[in-house]
């Protein structure tokens, strides 16, 4: 959901720390934005919320689990990642990325070169080749 307002360049909304200053015409396009992508069921906690920043901050404290199962199950899926489950490079990549997203995001970022050899490991044999150059590329 965050992509959406900064596709639109409506970021700085929520990011502003002074809602006075914020143009009131952008700020409502921010708001239309978030609540458009926003499921209906998350309406409810959106009652009386008349700014962007707001609503974000709600909608975060509401459907953001930064808990420990939250890292486990995340930990989890980014450790299991196969290539035979997308059989396409760049959905395998792009999912590892997300999870890896989604750890730093709740302040468990995963390091470059865990990540790196996370990716690898998942690869199939036909890819070993590769996963052979990186190892004895880094002697």
């Amino acid at each position: 959901m965050k992509m959406t307002p900064i596709g639109l360049d409506l970021w700085d909304c929520i990011e502003s720390n002074n809602t006075n200053v914020l143009d009131p015409k952008r700020n409502q396009r921010a708001l239309a934005a978030i609540c458009s992508k926003a499921k209906s069921q998350c309406h409810m906690h959106l009652s009386n919320v008349e700014n962007a920043k707001e609503v974000w901050i709600k909608l975060r404290k509401v459907y953001e689990d930064t808990g420990l199962s939250r890292i486990v199950i995340l930990m989890q899926s980014l450790f299991k990642i196969d290539y035979n489950d997308y059989h396409d490079m760049h959905k395998y990549v792009s999912e590892a990325l997300s999870l890896s997203q989604k750890l730093a995001d709740i302040g468990n970022p995963v390091e470059d070169k865990l990540l790196t050899v996370i990716l690898l490991a998942g690869l199939p044999v036909e890819y070993k080749p590769m996963v052979m150059a990186q190892k004895f590329g880094n002697l």
